[in-house]
């Protein structure tokens, strides 16, 4: 599984299924934090150990740092929801790969790619974050094969503002 933050994301949860792990059969249900033999841990970029994460029982509500929770066994059957440790996310680092594992079910491997803009900035996907030249940098990319002259007056236009 691969999922997405911007790098220094905190209070963020991440949902993810386990699998029954003889016969692959199906999610595996009742699994919590209090299960004998339920570990997480996570390894950064750089790191040399990974850091086990101290789970905790979680319902619903606010944010719980290594808050683990089943979502319903009955209507998602071995869908779970893990808070993630602010650590994970902070700076330092382009990628974590954290692993979930449980007696009776598949490990599950998620790969955390850490970049620098908002994946989910629904008006401008991060980008305000981008220095001037940066964007137009990005702009003129996009559409230098559509539109070849609107791009070229565009960095005319960026030369003459800048000097």
């Amino acid at each position: 599984m691969e999922v997405i933050l911007k790098r220094g994301t905190r209070c963020h949860s991440i949902r993810f299924l386990l699998i029954q792990a003889e016969g692959n059969v199906g999610g595996a249900t009742g699994v919590s934090d209090l299960s004998a033999g339920v570990s997480v841990a996570y390894l950064r970029d750089g790191d040399t150990i990974p850091t086990s994460v101290v789970l905790r029982p979680w319902e619903t509500g606010s944010h719980v740092p290594g808050g683990f929770r089943e979502i319903d066994a009955h209507l998602m059957p071995g869908l779970y929801e893990l808070g993630l440790p602010d650590e994970i996310c902070a700076e330092g680092a382009n990628r974590a790969t954290l692993m979930v594992r449980a007696p009776g079910v598949m490990p599950q491997v998620i790969h955390i790619d850490l970049v620098g803009y908002d994946p989910y900035d629904r008006d401008r996907l991060g980008l305000d974050c981008l220095s001037r030249e940066g964007r137009h940098e990005v702009i003129s990319r996009a559409f230098r094969e559509v539109v070849p002259e609107i791009v070229e007056e565009f960095r005319r236009k960026a030369k003459r503002d800048t000097g």
